[in-house]
């Protein structure tokens, strides 16, 4: 059995598990290949290089950018289910780090569904003075300092959820936390990057698939992590 065999038997030693965990990347990956295939194909049949009728209102359905879209909803029911999957494994195992992630990815889908931190940036923004930082707007710091204090009110539960760890726990804390890297990347960086290049041009669009299609994968992965971490707690 090779290194990376062994990995994937301390993250899914249910097959159940890896299944579900595979069927949900594949969904996700599939949703994100369409929503850029088919703005490339309306882009092509816009420029006459092929001879077809464009698809319309796709954006309902598969844009990712369109917060009220069917993947949308998709991404929102994807970061409630790991929630309850993380606080599910806590209260059949009372592992303090699965509470900590139960309560990371809660905060990451009330965030998303209801743009906590966009509404608390705005807020910030007009009511204090805020220095204009890589040439971001100050409504953009606003929203990365909101995220910051997010960060911090949790900072003392992950301090003591992650202590006396025993191998697979840390091989699995640290698939976790890969996985949430990506999604902070993705969220943040990309999110940064999508504002400075402005609001037009091929640039800004490919930013924002890389943006939301990264987000949808990173959670797809962790939402995997979760429902394993369930029924690994059903099994001990």
């Amino acid at each position: 059995m090779n290194k990376y065999s062994k990995i994937v038997e301390y993250l899914f030693p249910d097959k159940t598990a890896l299944v579900f965990a595979k069927t949900v990347l594949i969904f996700s990956l599939l949703f994100v290949g369409i929503s850029i295939l088919i703005p490339l194909y309306n882009a092509a049949v816009k420029y006459d290089l092929i001879d077809a009728a464009p698809l319309l209102g796709y954006y309902l359905i598969i844009d990712l950018e369109f917060e009220t879209s069917v993947i949308s909803r998709f991404l929102y029911l994807l970061e409630i289910s790991t929630a309850i999957f993380f606080f599910t494994a806590f209260v059949l195992t009372r592992k303090r780090f699965f509470l900590f992630f139960a309560i990371l990815y809660l905060i990451i889908f009330f965030d998303d569904y209801l743009q906590i931190h966009e509404t608390f940036g705005m807020f910030l923004d007009r009511n204090f003075i805020l220095s204009n930082i890589f040439g971001l707007r100050e409504q953009d710091v606003g929203e990365l300092a909101a995220w910051l204090i997010m960060a911090i009110c949790i900072i003392p539960l992950g301090i003591n959820s992650f202590r006396k760890l025993n191998r697979a726990e840390i091989i699995y804390c640290y698939a976790v936390g890969s996985s949430f890297v990506v999604l902070l990347f993705c969220a943040v960086v990309f999110d940064m990057i999508h504002i400075v290049v402005g609001r037009d041009g091929i640039m800004r669009h490919a930013i924002g698939k890389l943006e939301e299609g990264g987000e949808l994968v990173a959670i797809s992965l962790t939402l995997g992590l979760a429902f394993a971490a369930t029924r690994q707690g059903k099994v001990n």
